[in-house]
């Protein structure tokens, strides 16, 4: 959910899916560390600045990093 901090409050709610796929068919494991709870947005960041960055892993320790923006 995103809100505003105006008065009234505005707020929308979005849900984000995002599927990874290997050619070997290896599912990801996810490492969440700091991406638990709300995720903060400044009103002027730029078109295309990064929101979030989210780090996980495949089969044969091979790790990548992946960013929302």
């Amino acid at each position: 959910m995103a809100q505003d901090k105006g008065y009234p409050p505005l707020s929308r709610t979005v849900e984000v899916q995002i599927d990874v796929v290997d050619r070997a068919n290896n599912p990801p494991v996810w490492d969440n560390t700091g991406v638990y709870g709300p995720i903060y947005v400044k009103e002027n960041m730029p078109v295309g600045g990064k929101v979030v960055s989210i780090k996980a892993s495949i089969q044969f320790n091979i790790t990548f990093f992946m960013s929302v923006l």
